[in-house]
């Protein structure tokens, strides 16, 4: 059986939305996410051993149904590695992601 684990969004920021066509009903866009879940002793050991090349033994995964094309990024930290590992126990990350989204627009009730 895989193990589960609890994701927190810490923060869901967006940077932009643009290029809105009505036609094609897409958009492009850019948000950030910054992500929390539980630090494995293993993980804790390979961050304490060394800050700049830790990666967790496991990184969440990212679906987005409505997107027509997506790019992943994930954002440099002080230490120049995107993943650490928090007082607290938690692997921390944040991810930019930036694309072109498809939503059906309803304009029926604009003025």
């Amino acid at each position: 059986m895989r193990p589960q684990y609890r994701i927190q969004l810490k923060l869901v920021y967006i940077r932009y939305v643009a290029d809105v066509q009505t036609l094609d009903q897409t958009f492009k866009t850019a948000f950030g996410l910054d992500m929390l879940w539980p630090a494995t002793d293993i993980d804790k050991r390979n961050y304490a051993a060394d800050p700049k090349k830790f990666e967790p033994q496991w990184v969440p995964n990212f679906e987005f149904p409505s997107a027509k094309e997506v790019t992943l990024e994930r954002r440099a930290l002080v230490t120049g590695n995107p993943f650490k590992v928090t007082p607290e126990g938690f692997n921390f990350c944040r991810t930019l992601v930036t694309g072109t989204f498809m939503e059906k627009f309803e304009l029926r009730s604009y003025p």
